[in-house]
């Protein structure tokens, strides 16, 4: 029997009387994941790096499925479909060398690189996917190779955070062994040798935590148990247990996740399996509603985790009867093998403070609270130039971005504008510090309403959304967003 207790925190300039409260059981830790295959996150996915993350996340889900024999005829068709069109639009971003570009008049990239090949590899299993892409992919990244073992880097990492003291080479080296082993390219072949020899001399450089984790994960590959050994007790001596760490969420989820893979890569021990269980739940609780993460890369690792712990670890079998208290309510769920994937739901009376959750049986059980409401929140400077609006025209909006940066690094770059459900999506691929930044967006309104309501621009790292700014936009405008 398992029991704990869970507080919810409601702001307290929510909107009078739009509050509700609902809790829902699951017996799968991806219930809500399968359930949203294709729209776990509402992000554009105008790049290379974006689609392909789709695209790995839906390969990973389908392989936990078939695994696991819950794979319905339904859920295959939709994810087959989702496939077979993130494979058709990756093909636009495909160079004539088999490597890969952010964009489509991108420079070649070399993590893009491996982590296509990967994903393809993988969803040969339920689509097809012309082996010379694959083949083209690998031996471009094998040309990259320098005599040291480590690959050049080409492109840019899709992440500031992710680097440190540690060199882009290393971690980049990293991803692409990892990458090459997953395809079932064995250890001691030439090219995964030497780069396991470039990746030795850091396994005692600690100055980046992502790249320690990234490192533990490749050598659980390599089976190489001495370097995992010394990795992984290195993470286990710098965990945060309690409390919240400095650093983005995404980031820390794909730390988390690159760790949980390495604990799972190998034959579990106990400690293993305790430390692998608190990392999975604090997962769980960093997951949307919707199933998926902040961005495309910290929701592709944790998923990838997440259906690797699942499939080796979890009870198949068994049920369990799940309880939710509060002082005015009551509710009672039986979890088993006919219903695992479904999600029991039902209404909260009590709309805010303490449940007590009590469960016990012998399979998993997933318990979430969900609290909606509306509140006045945003986030707005004043138009500090009056007096420089845009030059007005009937039917028509322009509007300028002053944006400037304190953190993000040098050069400037629109590198790709979309429309997608009513938005349009700007791409800046990097913003130079202090320098303001002009782009133009035509908008033409075609039809005339009356009670206009405002609407708002919103800059933010798509790969640490909670870096954001926001401004509400009534009228034509010059708009001023700082990061």
């Amino acid at each position: 029997c398992l029991s704990e207790k869970l507080e919810t925190h409601i702001p307290n300039n929510v909107i009078s009387g739009c509050l509700k409260a609902k809790v829902s059981v699951s017996g799968s830790i991806l219930s809500r994941s399968v359930e949203n295959l294709g729209d776990l996150l509402y992000l554009p996915y105008g790049c290379g790096e974006q689609n392909i993350a789709f695209m790995a996340i839906d390969t990973y889900i389908l392989h936990y499925l078939q695994k696991t024999h819950t794979l319905s005829q339904e859920t295959k068709k939709k994810g087959i479909n989702y496939l077979t069109t993130g494979y058709q639009r990756q093909l636009a971003y495909r160079k004539k060398t088999g490597a890969f570009s952010t964009f489509e008049k991108g420079e070649e990239n070399t993590w893009l690189t491996a982590f296509v090949m990967v994903t393809f590899y993988k969803a040969q299993s339920f689509i097809y996917i012309d082996p010379k892409i694959i083949e083209e992919a690998r031996k471009w990244l094998e040309c990259q190779q320098r005599d040291n073992g480590c690959f050049k880097v080409s492109g840019k990492l899709y992440n500031n955070y992710i680097r440190g003291d540690v060199p882009d080479e290393v971690t980049v080296t990293a991803y692409v062994t990892a990458g090459l082993l997953e395809t079932n390219i064995p250890a001691d072949n030439p090219v995964v040798k030497k780069s396991l020899s470039c990746l030795k001399d850091y396994i005692y450089d600690f100055s980046n935590t992502y790249t320690t984790a990234l490192l533990a994960y490749v050598f659980t590959l390599a089976e190489n148990w001495e370097a995992r050994c010394k990795l992984l007790n290195y993470l286990d001596s710098v965990a945060i247990r309690e409390g919240e760490s400095q650093n983005p969420r995404s980031l820390c989820v794909e730390i988390s996740s690159y760790v949980l893979l390495a604990k799972v890569g190998d034959s579990l021990s106990e400690g293993d399996l305790s430390c692998s269980l608190s990392i999975l739940r604090w997962l769980i609780k960093q997951q949307s509603y919707y199933g998926g993460f902040e961005s495309t890369q910290d929701t592709a690792v944790a998923i990838k985790a997440m259906t690797l712990y699942s499939s080796k670890v979890l009870n198949r079998e068994g049920s369990s009867s799940v309880t939710v208290s509060s002082p005015t309510d009551h509710l009672s769920f039986q979890v088993n093998q006919n219903n695992k994937l479904d999600h029991q739901e039902l209404v909260l009376q009590g709309l805010k403070g303490k449940y007590w959750l009590r469960a016990e049986g012998t399979s998993c059980s997933v318990v979430q609270v969900t609290s909606m409401y509306n509140f006045d929140h945003l986030r707005i400077r004043d138009n500090p130039y009056p007096n420089l609006c845009t030059k007005t025209h009937s039917h028509t909006l322009n509007i300028y971005l002053n944006v400037f940066s304190s953190q993000l690094k040098k050069g400037v770059l629109v590198s790709n504008v979309e429309h997608k459900d009513g938005h349009v999506f700007v791409y800046l691929q990097e913003l130079q510090k202090d320098i303001p930044v002009f782009h133009e967006l035509e908008m033409i309104q075609e039809y005339e309403v009356q009670h206009l309501r405002p609407s708002t621009v919103t800059i933010y790292d798509y790969y640490c959304p909670s870096k954001t700014a926001q401004l509400s936009v009534q009228q034509i405008t010059r708009l001023q967003i700082w990061i």
